[in-house]
């Protein structure tokens, strides 16, 4: 595959496995573009925007949030990324059937010069348990970094990014 074409790639895979964190490593050294659709939900219910606001109700009721809402708010995002002659992934999204239809109609009719590929990460559930138990996070907005507690830079507690203290994330 030339990775020079613009092209929308989607991880796939349970929580813990490792999406964020390839997803930032890919950026990094082939200078993509990430949307995390968990940090674009954690972004607004932040800032309490009225969108915020409803993906926190259904959050703290431990319900999942509509297919729907997620999919005007990654759109919406996508929109706006349509212009740049970088590539994007996906991270979190789609995660039903119904969102990947919606995602691969929102490419063939808003954005027809990207491909859309799906990348399967397939982890064990043993190491998942682990990383997630281990996994910190930095609350400060303008960073969201995670690490795992395993890393000796972050034996402090301190994010080594903004010197915030890390958190263990509630969801």
């Amino acid at each position: 595959m030339n990775l020079k074409n613009k092209t929308i790639f989607t991880f796939l895979s349970a929580p813990g496995a490792g999406k964020g964190t390839l997803a930032q490593q890919v950026s990094t050294n082939l200078n993509y573009i990430v949307l995390s659709t968990g940090d674009l939900f954690r972004q607004h219910i932040a800032n309490q925007t009225e969108i915020g606001k409803e993906l926190k109700s259904y959050i703290d009721k431990g319900q999942l949030v509509p297919d729907d809402l997620t999919i005007n708010m990654v759109k919406k995002w996508l929109l706006e990324q349509k212009e740049s002659e970088k590539s994007i992934i996906l991270d979190g999204c789609p995660r039903t059937a119904y969102q990947a239809q919606k995602i691969l109609n929102i490419i063939s009719k808003d954005m027809p010069n990207y491909k859309f590929r799906v990348v399967k990460l397939e982890i064990p559930q043993e190491e998942i348990t682990q990383r997630l138990i281990n996994r910190r996070c930095c609350p400060n907005k303008s960073c969201q970094a995670v690490y795992n507690t395993s890393m000796l830079e972050i034996a402090s507690g301190k994010c080594p990014k903004c010197k915030t203290d890390l958190i263990q994330r509630q969801d």
